[in-house]
């Protein structure tokens, strides 16, 4: 069965790509199209998000997502790389058909503005706390940073083992082996 499937990605990259003249502002990559989702000639490129589009053959519809996915996973990576901003498809809507069928598949996904966390007396009694105390690297503050920051697990981990290396890393810049399985 063949499937037709459009999934959003979210970015900060304006896809610029105008080799197309009658697509503007698309490409195709290994059977999916990536196309800006709001340009127009008058505006330029609004909001931040492209719309991935292509055919898939599958058994079923969640062979279809997947492989599908699984193309994206290959490429989005990539531009990350290249883009140098920020992109991500996983935790955003699709939409799948199958020809010969007036029933879809819809995926929605709206994003929930952050719940603001209070920042009072406590707190700022731990920060001067902090900022008295010299043996905490300043390294590790950036890479704690980085933790809060960053989305994905992946980022997140990676982020808190070099922020943990820095507070078991000696003066002469060798590890302290004690203190870093402590």
């Amino acid at each position: 069965m063949e499937y037709f499937i459009e999934h959003k990605i979210e970015t900060l990259a304006d896809n610029a790509v105008m080799s197309n003249e009658n697509k503007p502002t698309s490409f195709s990559r290994d059977g999916v199209d990536f196309t800006h989702s709001d340009f127009n000639n008058r505006d330029g490129w609004k909001g931040n998000s492209w719309i991935a589009s292509g055919h898939i053959e599958a058994s079923n519809y969640i062979e279809a997502i997947n492989n599908f996915r699984a193309k994206l996973h290959k490429i989005i990576p990539r531009i990350s790389l290249v883009s140098q901003a920020y992109i991500d498809f996983v935790s955003q809507s699709f939409l799948m058909t199958r020809e010969g069928s007036d029933v879809g598949f819809l995926l929605y996904t709206d994003n929930i503005e952050p719940s603001p966390l209070m920042f009072g007396e406590k707190e700022l009694s731990a920060l001067d706390i902090l900022t008295t105390h010299a043996e905490i690297p300043e390294e590790f503050y950036f890479y704690w940073n980085d933790v809060v920051n960053s989305f994905g697990h992946t980022s997140k981990l990676l982020s808190a083992i070099s922020a943990i290396e820095c507070l078991s890393k000696k003066t002469n810049g060798g590890a302290d082996w004690v203190k870093r399985k402590l």
